[in-house]
């Protein structure tokens, strides 16, 4: 359905804001509990955000339109000056430890992980994400207790700028998970995870910047996939990798068909998408069904090609009555402390950004199945 004249002048107030990055760069990464700066292609800062602040001790007026090597100690300054322009020639993306300097001239490691941004068609940054090393603990707890203030900012917000709230949650989600694991070790023991961690997290946040854009061109129906060849079998068995704490904490077993029959290597069967947000997609409808389903219980999914793919995924548990009619819609969610309702609605707009669609039939005795189609375009089942 097309959205009304009054929805779509919305719609492209937000795109427009969307294109600014000052305002989407204020709005997303201003408060965020990790230091995030950008630089120009000749190292001159452009940006940055609090916590990069108060790593350094300076103010913005201190560090914009000034060289990063202001944080560098002077003997690594011309090598990494180098090193800087030669990164953003090439969009290469970058993960390492750093020796630093703070206002004070005081020298301490952090762990940077930087990539190439596009701020609008003539422009490119560099946006790097930092943490000290010995404040990696810190940092994870700061960013937990930002958990609690997206939630409520994801409620206040609106139109396709929710959307973008959605994945944020997920990314601190995460980033709770791990903080959790590690805590049950020492740093030192652990430090290798932790960078890890961190940069998993640059990349999370960077994907809500570049996705955020697609989702308004998808309310709006303007959204074209990048089409590539991609294998539901091996993507679903990926995720089903990716869920496995989850499954083992229900004691939930996902059982995975093609055609009704056992999975087995190489089935392939392969279907021109958005290999991006096809697994975005499939992620969402999986986890839910995953954590809807009644512990010990069993989650069914099928792949079967016909005129078109269809991927079935079913558990045993019942979509609420006062849910079922608003189903798809925004916002609607039910039995999740933390829900936002946007995973099903998203689910459905990437699925008709493809020319398919998402229906489901639910009851008591038979359970919940979800039903996905897509169009084949090129597909082929080995």
């Amino acid at each position: 359905m097309r959205p009304s004249t009054q929805v779509k002048k919305q719609l492209d107030s937000l795109k427009t804001a969307f294109e600014d990055f000052k305002n989407l760069d204020f709005r997303i990464f201003e408060h965020m509990p990790i230091g995030i700066c950008l630089t120009d292609e000749n190292g001159i800062f452009t940006d940055v955000n609090s916590a990069y602040l108060d790593t350094y001790g300076y103010t913005r007026d201190e560090l914009i339109g000034e060289s990063f090597t202001k944080v560098v100690p002077v003997l690594d300054q011309k090598d990494l000056k180098k090193t800087h322009k030669k990164f953003f020639n090439k969009d290469q993306k970058r993960a390492e430890i750093f020796t630093v300097r703070n206002k004070h001239g005081e020298e301490f490691e952090i762990f940077a992980h930087s990539t190439r941004i596009d701020i609008d068609d003539e422009k490119w940054r560099l946006m790097s994400f930092i943490a000290p090393i010995d404040e990696l603990p810190e940092t994870v707890e700061r960013m937990t207790s930002s958990l609690v203030l997206m939630e409520k900012k994801i409620t206040a917000q609106n139109n396709a700028a929710d959307l973008s709230d959605h994945q944020m949650r997920n990314s601190i989600g995460s980033i709770i998970t791990v903080a959790t694991m590690l805590k049950k070790s020492s740093l030192d023991e652990m430090q290798t995870k932790w960078v890890e961690f961190i940069e998993r997290a640059g990349h999370r946040t960077l994907g809500i910047l570049e996705t955020t854009k697609d989702f308004v061109q998808m309310e709006m129906g303007e959204f074209k996939p990048k089409y590539e060849d991609l294998d539901i079998v091996s993507t679903v068995s990926k995720l089903k990798e990716q869920l496995k704490d989850l499954t083992a904490a229900k004691q939930n077993r996902i059982r995975l068909t093609v055609e009704g029959k056992e999975a087995q290597k190489p089935t392939v069967v392969n279907v021109k998408a958005d290999e991006t947000y096809v697994n975005h997609l499939l992620n969402n409808l999986i986890t839910n069904a995953v954590e809807a389903a009644p512990d010990g219980s069993t989650v069914g999914i099928d792949v079967s090609s016909a005129d078109l793919l269809e991927i079935r995924i079913k558990n045993e548990g019942m979509v609420p009555e006062h849910v079922q009619k608003r189903f798809f819609d925004k916002y609607v969610s039910s039995g999740k402390e933390k829900g936002t309702g946007l995973g099903t609605y998203i689910a459905r707009l990437i699925a008709q950004s493809h020319k398919g669609d998402i229906t489901f039939e639910t009851d008591q005795e038979q359970g919940t199945e979800l039903t996905v189609t897509l169009p084949f375009t090129v597909a082929e089942m080995n």
